[in-house]
């Protein structure tokens, strides 16, 4: 997919309004879909930090978070 595309267009986006918890979000979704699941894991957070307790949001971190940790699963094989 485009999801780098994305990423840019947001980041661009933030740079305009950075306490969008909506722009964060979707930042975060973009940056797992294209497989950096750190970079998603740091805007999902700070999405939460500015629309606390957010269920979507909430559940799109533990998704990540539950791919970082299969990663390094995988790493220690």
């Amino acid at each position: 997919g485009r999801w780098k595309e994305a990423a840019e267009a947001l980041r661009e986006a933030l740079a305009l309004e950075p306490h969008s918890p909506g722009a964060l979000a979707a930042l975060g979704f973009a940056l797992h879909l294209g497989g950096n699941v750190l970079g998603a894991v740091d805007a999902y957070h700070a999405s939460l930090a500015l629309d606390v307790g957010n269920p979507l949001v909430s559940e799109l971190l533990a998704e990540a978070l539950q791919d970082d940790a299969q990663l390094e699963d995988k790493l220690e094989i």
